[in-house]
Formats: structure tokens, sequence, C-alpha cells
């Protein structure tokens, strides 16, 4: 029998039966489309914070106080990290490091007339704008004459001047603000970032460090300190002169890995943690996808079988009439493929429409941001696991009905 001619034959068939086919094809359409989804979804996640830590540069290192600074267990670390350590690593390496930017964490309370709200408030440099890929929308940034005398300067988010005002859009530059019941002058106002991961960073009012260090906290300790490398491919070198001064200045002695009372991260190590936890995400995500594929296999297989015994007769007549074993095999086996190649490929149309569309819907009603994100090796494991599927599922139920004797066949009822 000629190739072509049976798969005739089997899409003639699949078309008698509709319903049937469609109901079959479903299964594989859901596992595919559920696969290529989950896997866009996940991507999509990661890069979106990739992005987020891409923005400001990739020069950047991070130095926090405490061993486990960046785990779970940053609550029980203990270390502590100073003006002076700052200092020391900007003194001492000029060539590799550009600058050096202390920063100081905190909540406050912030009231402008009769209206109060809680904020977050970083003191910092004018750096810090960058470092944390903020820009003005108007007005201008405190300058170093503010940090040395500590001046009550501030630059504030458009969510806390919808607080306090009721509209984002409302003038404060030249106002006086209360933070802490203590005056300060809005010097500028920050241009909306938005809601990202469930953090509003437009929550936010920024000032001098030394400000925020002795009028608002009181303290000597710094909640981390940013470090910019002259260029990307200095990051290493920096890193380790961090960690040598680091040391030395906190008398910190061998094994380091157990006495360091610091951690260093650097934009590369983010993005490398980020990539592994969005790896991670994606393979669970697609494993429970993938379980509809099993499940459409399973279905493939019950149908094929169903088809075998629904048809006993036309078998029998047909290898009455001269049809061969690899006949009736190759005719099942096509309908089987046929059935899953065509599920994979509307699968693989719904599961890139599917992707954009909950991407869409997650970026406009909610506050995580995900990035459209089109995998081709997902794509092709997808399809061509569907289509193994259909040879693996398809091929008991050819045999079977290979293997019919035609007399026995015939005389079915």
């Amino acid at each position: 029998m000629n190739l072509w001619y049976g798969f005739g034959i089997a899409l003639h068939a699949l078309a008698v039966n509709k319903g049937r086919t469609a109901l079959t094809t479903l299964g594989v359409i859901i596992g595919v489309a559920a696969v290529i989804a989950m896997v866009g979804l996940g991507q999509g996640f990661g890069n979106a914070i990739t992005s987020e830590i891409n923005a400001s540069g990739a020069n950047w290192i991070y130095i926090m106080p405490g061993r486990e600074a960046f785990g779970p267990a940053a609550l029980l670390s203990r270390g502590r990290l100073t003006l002076a350590d700052g200092e020391a690593i900007q003194r001492r390496f000029p060539d590799t490091v550009r600058k050096v930017v202390p920063v100081v964490m905190g909540q406050a309370t912030v009231k402008y007339g009769n209206k109060s709200t809680l904020v977050n408030f970083a003191g910092g440099t004018p750096d810090y704008l960058r470092l944390e890929n903020f820009s003005l929308k108007s007005g201008s940034i405190f300058r170093q004459a503010d940090i040395d005398g500590r001046v009550k300067a501030a630059v504030v988010g458009t969510t806390v001047i919808k607080e306090l005002t009721g509209s984002p859009t409302t003038n404060l530059i030249g106002k006086t603000i209360l933070i802490n019941r203590q005056a300060f002058t809005v010097r500028g106002l920050l241009r909306t970032k938005g809601i990202s991961f469930g953090y509003d960073p437009d929550n936010l009012v920024i000032m001098p460090y030394t400000t925020a260090m002795r009028r608002m906290m009181n303290t000597d300790n710094l909640t981390y300190l940013a470090v910019q490398a002259v260029d990307e491919a200095s990051v290493p070198r920096v890193e380790d002169e961090v960690r040598r001064t680091l040391r030395r200045l906190h008398s910190i002695r061998p094994p380091y890995d157990e006495n360091d009372d610091f951690s260093i991260m650097t934009q590369e190590g983010a993005r490398a943690m980020v990539s592994n936890v969005t790896r991670i995400i994606s393979l669970l995500l697609a494993s429970i996808a993938a379980i509809s594929l099993l499940v459409g296999s399973i279905g493939i297989m019950n149908i094929m079988l169903v088809s075998v015994t629904e048809r006993t007769r036309e078998i029998g007549l047909r290898k009455a009439v001269g049809a061969s074993t690899n006949n009736i095999l190759v005719q099942f086996l096509i309908e089987a493929v046929v059935i899953s190649v065509l599920g994979g490929v509307i699968g693989i149309i719904i599961g890139l429409l599917g992707t954009w569309g909950i991407a869409w819907i997650i970026n406009t009603y909610t506050s995580v941001k995900v990035i459209y994100v089109i995998n081709p090796i997902a794509i092709v494991l997808a399809f061509g696991v569907s289509a193994i599927i259909g040879i693996l599922a398809g091929f008991y139920p050819a045999l079977r009905a290979a293997r019919m004797d035609p007399i026995i066949a015939l005389r079915y009822e």
C-alpha cells in the first residue's frame, strides 16, 4: 500500500468520526499549550526581575552587613557597615572604584497639612537615584553641601504626594513636610515607576544619608554600601579588593567563609540567582503541565483501542481483499500520529496566544510585571513529545488491529 494512500484512508477515517477525533486531540492541545504557556510565563517573570536588576548598570557591587544578609538567616546575622568602610574602599582603590554610595533605609510618618502617611525613606547621595533607577520628574536632588550640613531636604515619590494631597500631580516643591515631626523642604519630585511584584517604589522619600543617620535614626551603621566599579570588566577585581579591605578593617581571620561579617552581591550574582530560581520554577511548571500530555497520550490510546474494536469488521474486510498486516499497522499509526501532530500544532498556537494574553492581564491588572517570552526550545520539545506520544500511544492499538484474524474479524458483531 502506498504511504500517501494510507495517509488518505487515515484522514478519511478521522473525518468520519469528527467528534471522537476532536475530543482525542483536545488532550494533546491542552498539554502542549500548557507546557508552552507555563515555561513562557516562568521565563517572563525571570526576565522582568532581571531587567530591573540591569536597569542601574552592570558594574555595581552591593555590600550588606552580616554573613547571611541575602538569605533567610538575614535577621539572625551579625555585622555592621560604617562610613569609614566606604571611605576606605574609595580611598584605597581610586583606579578601579568610581564611587561609593552609603545607604540608610527605614520607615517614617510623613505629614502635610492635616494628612499623614507611612512611607519608606532612604538616605543616600545624589547617585542613589541612578543606583535604584529613579529619575526626577521636576525639581532637583540635594547637593554635597546638603550632605555635609545634614540638611533636611527631601525628594518624594508620587505615592507619597497622592497620599498627602489626594493627587499624584500636586507640586510640593518648596513646600515643608513633616517627617517624624521634623520639618523637611521638598526639593524634587520623582518620576513614577509603578508597583512591581507587590512593592511600591513610589512610596519613598529620599534624603541625604547624613540627615537620615543623625536626624532620623541616630546611628553610625549603614543599611548597605553600593560600590561602582569603573566598568563591568573590573567588577571581579573590585569585589576581591572590597573583601580584602573589609576583612582587614573588621579584623576578620580565617576561615573567612565562617567569620566574614558582611556579604557581597554583584549584578552578575543577582542575575545568576534569578536565573536559577526561574529555571526551577519553569521546570516545575512544565512538569505539572506535562501531566496533561501524559493524560492526552492515555486518551489517544483508549480512543484508538475503541476505534479498533468498532472497526473490527472493516479490518477483516480489508485483510480479506488483500491488505497486509503492515498496511493495517501503518493506517492506524498514521491516524494516531495525525491526531497528536494536529493537537501539537493547535496547542502551539493556543499556547503562544495564551502566554501573551495571560502576560497582558497580569501586567495590566496586577502589580506583578511579566515580559512576554517565546521559548523555541519549549515549542520544539512540546511538539516533538506530542508526535512521539502519538506513535507510542497508537502503536499497541495499531498492532492489535494488524494482528486480527480476518475470518474472526468478519464474523465480529
